[in-house]
């Protein structure tokens, strides 16, 4: 019980050692909001404590946040949410359970994209997420933002 148990507080350490390196970047290289700076700092100062714990529940919920704060930021980015909707068109086509509607939607999003209506092709990338089967869903780890 005792090596199983280290393996996995390995694992879950490794993935937050990740989860933080993209974090990083992205505080870098998009636009957080003061919001956003300050979950950072909040997070920045609970790691060694999160860390030190050696608990794979409270790293995992740790990581978990820093992922949240992650895809908040990148959401508000136009090209993200761009890249997005193409990987999602391109890398999901013939997946959708109503292929005739996730074309409509499809067709919606390129004008949106034409019109830079970020808020449009938010909203159209929840209902074609909500167009792919469970297991797909699951696969991208897309839950929805509630961001529309």
């Amino acid at each position: 019980d005792e090596l199983t148990r280290d393996k996995y507080i390995i694992k879950v350490k490794n993935e937050y050692f990740e989860a933080k390196r993209q974090l990083e970047f992205v505080m870098e290289n998009y636009e957080p909001a003061g919001e956003d700076l300050d979950v950072h700092e909040k997070i920045k100062g609970q790691e060694k404590a999160v860390l030190a714990t050696n608990s794979s529940l409270k790293i995992q919920e740790f990581t978990d946040q820093i992922n949240r704060l992650n895809f908040r930021i990148r959401w508000r980015s136009s090209e993200y949410i761009k890249n997005f909707f193409m990987s999602l068109v391109y890398g999901r086509f013939g997946e959708f359970t109503q292929p005739q509607q996730a074309q409509d939607l499809m067709q919606k999003g390129y004008q949106a994209i034409e019109q830079k209506n970020d808020p449009q092709l938010r909203v159209i990338i929840n209902q074609l997420i909500d167009l792919l089967p469970p297991a797909q869903r699951n696969q991208i780890g897309f839950g929805g933002t509630g961001i529309g």
